[in-house]
């Protein structure tokens, strides 16, 4: 996977996920996805992710937060898809933010308990560090 530029000349994409993961305990990855092509272009994890899984965060994120030209966006008031969605699991968070109608998002894979406030808090200033959106 290439280096994906940020907002922020000194700090990587993936320096600014380290940051958010390491800012909550709970968080276990943190991926920054292209929701068009459904890819991770970079993400954050004390060991690897497989690739399935990373496919797996990136086609879930598309389906929860829709282009609003997509088919899928017909289902939301004003075809005004969400900026934000959390996934809750027996085992496991996953929250979903981008910038409002942005094509970039960030996905946080966090351990139950995790409080997705605080997560969509500081995703939120994450994706602005990145320049997500711009």
């Amino acid at each position: 996977m290439g280096a994906v530029t940020s907002k922020r000349p000194d700090l990587s994409v993936t320096e600014i996920l380290n940051q958010l993961r390491s800012a909550i305990a709970e968080i276990r990855l943190t991926a920054f996805i292209d929701l068009d092509s459904r890819l991770v272009l970079a993400s954050s994890a004390d060991t690897r992710p497989r690739q399935e899984i990373l496919d797996a965060i990136a086609e879930t994120g598309a389906q929860l937060l829709p282009a609003p030209n997509s088919p899928l966006a017909a289902c939301f008031p004003d075809r005004r898809p969400p900026d934000h969605a959390t996934l809750i699991a027996s085992d496991m968070l996953l929250v979903y933010v981008r910038p409002a109608g942005s094509t970039e998002a960030i996905c946080c894979r966090c351990s139950n308990g995790a409080d997705p406030a605080a997560i969509l808090s500081h995703a939120n200033d994450a994706l602005a560090k990145i320049g997500a959106g711009e």
